[in-house]
C-alpha cells in the first residue's frame, strides 16, 4: 500500500526509473540510464584517487616495470613474462600500448592504473545490476570507489598487481552471464578473461576453488559440465596465459622460470614451517582482510583495538552480506572469501600492510557488490515492512505509513552516505602521516621536473644513492627511483662513480651530501636544488643536485 501510495505521488517518468532501479533487469544494458549511472561512478572514482596520485606511496619497483614496458613500447624487446617471470606480460603490453598513443611522461604509468582502477568501479556497478539490482549496484561500487586500500595501493602503484580486480570482476561478470544464457561464447570469454587475470599476479589461482565450487553446487549450472562449452573455458584460459607457459617451456631447468622466480622471493613467499606456523599466516591474513574492507590501517595490537566500531561493523556487515547472498543461492562470494587466506596463509608467510593487500585484492569487488546488495535488501526491506497491527487494532494511514518509512529510509541512507565516505576521513589521515614525515615523491618530482625544462645535457647519478642508505623499504632505492623518473621525462641520466665521471660542459650531478665535498675536488659545481632531508627510516634520502664542469 505504501509504496504504490509513494510511487502514485510521482511523475510517470520518475515512477519508471524507480523502478528500473529496484528490480532486476534482465533486459541488460539500458543506455539511457545505465551509462549515465556507470560514468557518474567513474567520475566520482577518478575524482578521489587523483589526490597524491604520483606522490603517496612513494615510487618503487614499478619502476622496473614501467621502464620494461617503454622498452616494448620502443620496440626494444618482447618479452613473455614481465620483469618477475611468474607475472605475465599482459600489464606490460597494455602500459606499452599508452605510451605509444599518449607519449612518455612521468604521470602516464600512474594515471593508467588509476583509470582502469576506476573503471573496476564501473565494472563492480555492472556485477552488482547483474546480480541484484541497479540500486545494489550503485551502492557497491560507491562503496569500493572510496576503498582506501584500493585508492592507496591499486589505484597509485603501477604495477601489474594493481589491474588484477578488474579483470577478475570481468571474468565474473562474463562466468556469471555465460551461466545464465547458456552460450559457448560467453564460457570462453569467461575463461580468456580468467587467464589474463592470472597473468596480473599468480595469487589471483586462489579464486579458482571459489569459481568451481560456484559452478559445482549449483545443480542447474551443474547440469553445463556435460556440454562442451565449460571445457572450451579451460582451454580458453590456457591461450591466454599461453605467454607465460611458453616461456617456462622455454626455460626449463634453469633459474629464470617462474617456480624458481618465486622461489627466490623468500621475504614474501615459502611454506609454513609448522602447524602452528600456518595457523598465524592464516590469522594474519584473516585479519589483513578484515582490516581492508574496515578501512584500519593501524596494527591491532591489543583487544582494544579489535573492538573498535568500524571493525566490529564492517565484520558484521561483511558476514551478514556474505550469508545473505548464500541465501539467495550465490556461493561465490562466501568461498572466495573462505578459501584465499586458507590458501594464501599455505605460501605466503608477510603481511605489509597496506601494500600486500594487493595479493588479495580481488576480493574487494566482491566484497563490496555483497555489501551493496545487502545495503539495498535493508532499504527495499524498510519498504514492505508491514506497518498494520492487526492485533491491537492498530493500522497506520497510508500518509503516516510513507512518513515512517521516509524517515527510516532517511536514517539507513544518511548511515549509509557516512559508510562510504568513511574511508575517506582514515585515508587522509594516512597521507598526512606520510607528507609529516617527508615520505612522498615530491622533492624527487620537483629535481626531475627542473631537469627537464632546464634540459642538460646529462644527468649523472652518484652510485651510492642506490646503496643501503638510499633503500626506500618499497623495493627501490632513492637513485633507482630519480632515474626512472629523469628517463621518462626523456632527459638522459648515467649512473656513475664520482671517480670516473667524464662530464661535458654543462652536465649536471645528482649525488649524496656526504659526497659534495668529493665532487668538489674533481670539478666546478653549482648548486641547482636540493631534497629535504629523510625524517625516518625508508623515507627518501637527502639528494643534492648540481652543475658540473671540469676544472680548468
Amino acid at each position: 500500500m505504501a509504496i504504490r501510495y509513494a510511487t502514485s505521488q510521482l511523475t510517470p517518468h520518475g515512477t519508471t526509473l524507480l523502478r528500473k532501479l529496484v528490480t532486476p533487469d534482465e533486459s541488460g544494458f539500458d543506455l539511457k540510464l545505465d551509462l549515465p549511472l556507470g560514468l557518474l561512478l567513474f567520475l566520482f572514482a577518478v575524482w578521489v584517487r587523483l589526490p597524491n596520485l604520483l606522490t603517496i606511496p612513494i615510487f618503487n619497483d614499478e619502476t622496473r616495470e614501467v621502464l620494461s614496458a617503454l622498452d616494448i613500447a620502443r620496440g626494444l624487446h618482447f618479452p613473455l613474462t614481465n620483469v618477475s617471470t611468474y607475472i605475465g606480460p599482459l600489464y606490460l603490453y597494455l602500459l606499452a600500448a599508452a605510451f605509444r598513443v599518449f607519449g612518455v611522461f612521468p604521470e602516464l604509468p600512474r594515471l593508467f592504473v588509476m583509470v582502469l582502477a576506476a573503471l573496476t568501479v564501473v565494472a563492480t556497478f555492472w556485477l552488482g545490476k547483474l546480480w541484484a539490482n541497479r540500486l545494489a549496484g550503485v551502492l557497491g561500487a560507491a562503496l569500493f570507489a572510496t576503498a582506501s586500500t584500493h585508492i592507496f595501493v591499486n589505484s597509485h602503484i603501477a604495477n601489474s598487481a594493481s589491474i588484477a580486480p578488474l579483470f577478475t570482476t570481468l571474468t565474473i561478470i562474463a562466468l556469471t552471464y555465460a551461466q545464465k544464457k547458456r552460450s559457448t561464447l560467453l564460457w570462453v570469454a569467461a575463461g580468456f578473461l580468467y587467464g589474463l587475470s592470472l597473468q596480473t599476479h599468480p595469487t589471483v589461482i586462489f579464486l579458482a576453488p571459489a569459481l568451481l565450487l560456484w559452478v559445482l553446487l549449483d545443480p542447474k549450472n551443474r547440469a553445463q559440465l556435460k556440454t562442451a562449452p565449460p571445457y572450451l573455458a579451460i582451454g580458453a584460459t590456457a591461450l591466454a596465459y599461453s605467454p607465460a607457459l611458453l616461456h617456462n617451456a622455454l626455460t626449463w631447468g634453469s633459474t629464470r622460470t617462474s617456480l624458481e622466480s618465486v622461489s627466490r622471493r623468500t621475504y614474501a613467499f615459502g611454506l609454513p614451517e609448522s602447524i602452528t606456523d600456518y595457523g598465524d599466516r592464516l590469522a594474519m591474513h584473516s585479519i589483513a582482510i578484515w582490516r581492508t574492507f574496515a578501512a584500519e590501517f593501524d596494527p591491532l595490537r591489543t583487544l582494544g583495538d579489535y573492538v573498535q566500531f568500524p571493525l566490529i561493523l564492517y565484520l558484521v556487515l561483511l558476514l551478514a552480506a556474505l550469508f545473505l547472498l548464500l541465501r539467495r543461492g550465490n556461493s561465490l562470494p562466501l568461498w572466495a572469501f573462505l578459501w584465499t587466506p586458507i590458501l594464501l596463509a599455505a605460501v605466503d608467510g608477510s603481511s605489509l600492510f597496506p601494500y600486500d593487500t594487493r595479493y588479495f585484492a580481488f576480493l574487494l569487488p566482491l566484497g563490496y557488490v555483497t555489501l551493496g546488495i545487502l545495503l539495498d535488501t535493508l532499504l527495499r526491506g524498510i519498504w514492505s515492512w508491514n506497518l498494520s497491527r492487526r492485533r491491537v487494532n492498530f493500522t497506520l494511514s497510508p500518509r503516516l505509513a510513507l512518513l515512517t518509512r521516509l524517515l527510516l529510509s532517511g536514517l539507513v541512507i544518511v548511515s549509509i552516505v557516512r559508510l562510504i565516505l568513511y574511508p575517506l576521513d582514515v585515508l587522509g589521515g594516512v597521507n598526512h602521516w606520510f607528507v609529516v614525515n617527508n615520505i612522498t615523491g615530491a622533492g624527487l618530482l620537483n629535481i626531475t621536473r627542473q631537469a627537464s625544462a632546464a634540459k642538460p645535457p646529462r644527468v649523472w647519478l652518484d652510485e651510492d644513492l642506490s646503496g643501503a642508505e638510499y633503500w626506500l623499504c618499497n623495493g627501490a632505492t632513492t637513485g633507482e627511483v630519480l632515474q626512472y623518473l629523469l628517463i621518462l621525462n626523456s632527459v638522459p641520466v648515467t649512473p656513475g662513480n664520482l671517480e670516473t665521471i667524464q662530464p661535458a660542459p654543462h652536465d649536471w650531478l645528482a649525488l649524496t651530501p656526504a659526497h659534495r665535498n668529493l665532487a668538489g675536488k674533481r670539478f666546478v659545481i653549482q648548486k641547482i636544488a636540493e631534497t629535504p632531508p629523510a625524517s625516518i627510516n625508508c623515507a627518501p634520502g637527502r639528494i643534492v643536485l648540481v652543475q658540473i664542469q671540469a676544472l680548468p
